[in-house]
């Protein structure tokens, strides 16, 4: 019998080169996180039990690290006059024309691209 490389517990190996437990462990092992066992027990019907799901704060999530806009915000910011919301579907938008008329459905995103001056991205 061996021992985990990440969390030290005792490994019963699958094959032959096995030096993780579990995923969890290989995966901690790549990212250098600390190696604390967070596994949780799985019953018989294969779902985790709620006694055995623990959370560990040495383990960062990715979004806790880098500050990503979310779309809520994106959709908080003011419209542009002229972007106007589509009348009959939801979530999409039309430009309005110098000439007084409307462009073709776009989402949020490419209307708002469609409205930068040229030369930029």
């Amino acid at each position: 019998m061996r021992a985990c490389q990440s969390c030290g517990t005792e490994l019963v190996m699958q094959r032959a080169g096995a030096r993780y437990c579990h995923d969890r462990c290989r995966l901690r092992a790549h990212r250098g996180a600390p190696g604390k066992r967070v596994h949780a027990e799985i019953s018989v019907s294969g779902t985790p039990t709620p006694s055995a799901v623990t959370s560990s704060p040495s383990v960062a999530r990715e979004t806790d690290k880098h500050s990503i806009p979310r779309a809520s915000e994106a959709l908080s910011r003011p419209l542009d006059p002229r972007i106007v919301p589509d009348s009959k579907w939801p979530g999409m938008y039309r430009i309005r024309l110098p000439g007084g008329g409307l462009s073709d459905m776009l989402n949020l995103t490419r209307a708002r691209d469609a409205l930068l001056p040229r030369g930029c991205s």
